[in-house]
């Protein structure tokens, strides 16, 4: 019975992923390999990373630069508010500029935010670190449009239930891990980890391939920029003439 269940656990993954393929009715622009999707899943999970990593040692990194609950809420609420007010500017900017780079851009605010948590001194530095976060976190939404590029409507659930898991894991073994580095070098050391996966994480995003209708959206966009730029200056032109 438990080879049963241990063999159907095996062959779950290979399978949720190998129905993600390329149909010829041309609904989506899917690779012909489903390998992005692990590329996409280890990348999320590294990111999802750099935030559970440093989990149990934020509340204590408060405590030793003497920053107040009061503060500490207030500092959560901006960043709050800043990623709720950005996402769907960075989303459209995905659309026009493509997935890939937006992801990278995530990944390297990460990078920054935990490389300057690392070093603060002062509840100002705090402030600035959390709340520049704000302006780049959009990993989760643009991987989901990410994925919707790359797959077939009737394909989505799966590729997104395969991409979903990533969240339980890094959640799972983040703290624990984070918990462990701070025992055995310091509170600020989850950190330093932290940003180093957030740059590693930057690198391997630039394996995963551009869907073909993005990058024709990036050059419809790029196309209709320069046509409003030609546009403008035509109407200067004109009035200069005048």
């Amino acid at each position: 019975q438990s080879h049963h269940s241990s063999a159907v656990s095996v062959s779950f993954w290979p399978s949720a992923c190998a129905s993600i393929m390329d149909r010829s009715n041309g609904t989506a622009a899917v690779p012909q390999s489903e390998w992005w999707l692990w590329m996409l899943f280890v990348s999320s999970t590294l990111e999802i990373l750099t935030v559970s990593l440093t989990l149990p040692s934020m509340p204590k990194l408060m405590e030793e630069i003497g920053l107040p609950f009061q503060r500490q809420t207030q500092i959560t609420s901006m960043l709050s508010l800043l990623t709720f007010l950005t996402t769907p500017i960075l989303g459209r900017l995905s659309d026009r500029w493509g997935r890939t780079l937006l992801l990278r851009l995530s990944s390297l605010g990460q990078f920054a935010v935990n490389l300057m948590l690392a070093r603060v001194t002062s509840w100002e530095a705090v402030a600035l670190a959390r709340i520049s976060g704000g302006f780049s976190r959009c990993f989760t939404p643009v991987s989901y449009a990410y994925i919707s590029d790359h797959t077939a409507p009737e394909q989505r659930g799966k590729a997104m239930g395969v991409f979903g898991t990533s969240f339980g894991v890094a959640f799972f073994i983040g703290p624990i891990l984070g918990g462990i580095i701070e025992k055995h070098f310091g509170v600020r050391r989850p950190f330093l980890v932290a940003a180093l996966l957030g740059l590693t994480n930057a690198y391997l995003i630039g394996f995963l391939p551009e869907a073909k209708k993005t990058e024709k959206k990036a050059e419809e966009g790029r196309g209709a920029g320069e046509a409003e730029t030609q546009s403008s200056e035509g109407v200067m032109t004109k009035v200069g003439r005048l």
